[in-house]
């Protein structure tokens, strides 16, 4: 539900990889080869150094941002509906 707390893109269609996706394309200047996520005008990579920079930024985005941060950072909503998947394992502090 879109509220001023917490707000969500409403659009079925929308896509928030899509988004984030193209946000880092943006800042990088260029789009990896291998995938066309989000429709760009930006050219495709052409050197390792825009590559890894692409990489790691994307990494980042996915394994350390929690949501709040992903937004600050580029400005994309999350979709108001989803599907959330885990995988039942539990980890524990190792003594």
């Amino acid at each position: 539900m879109n509220k001023p707390d917490n707000p969500c893109e409403e659009t079925r269609a929308y896509s928030y990889m899509s988004c984030i996706y193209a946000k880092i394309v943006q800042e990088v200047g260029c789009q990896p080869y291998w995938t066309d996520i989000a429709k760009t005008d930006f050219p495709k990579c052409d050197n390792t150094t825009k590559l890894r920079q692409f990489i790691e930024r994307f990494t980042q985005s996915l394994i350390i941002m929690d949501d709040s941060v992903m937004l600050d950072t580029f400005q994309c909503l999350k979709p108001c509906n989803y599907m959330e998947y885990g995988t039942g394992i539990k980890y524990r502090a190792l003594t």
